[in-house]
């Protein structure tokens, strides 16, 4: 199984559905899974991600902001 795969059946169909729409890089889509589909912490998440825990909290924020203005815009 691709790590895509993997990480979309560990979502919801709803955050599926927001990611898809707000079209979140790959990076965004991983911060969302991990902090948010899989419950893990900052610097859990920086980990599995290779990335410090900085760029890992910039990535879920900039996914969070993007979502938003999908779901505000109603595209979601």
């Amino acid at each position: 199984m691709k790590i895509n795969d993997l990480m979309r059946a560990n979502r919801t169909p709803e955050i599926n559905e927001a990611i898809d729409k707000a079209r979140l890089s790959r990076r965004q889509t991983e911060a969302v899974t991990y902090m948010y589909g899989l419950g893990l912490s900052v610097d859990r998440a920086a980990a599995e991600m290779g990335v410090s825990p900085a760029a890992a909290n910039r990535y879920r924020n900039e996914a969070v902001r993007k979502i938003g203005r999908t779901l505000k815009a109603g595209d979601a």
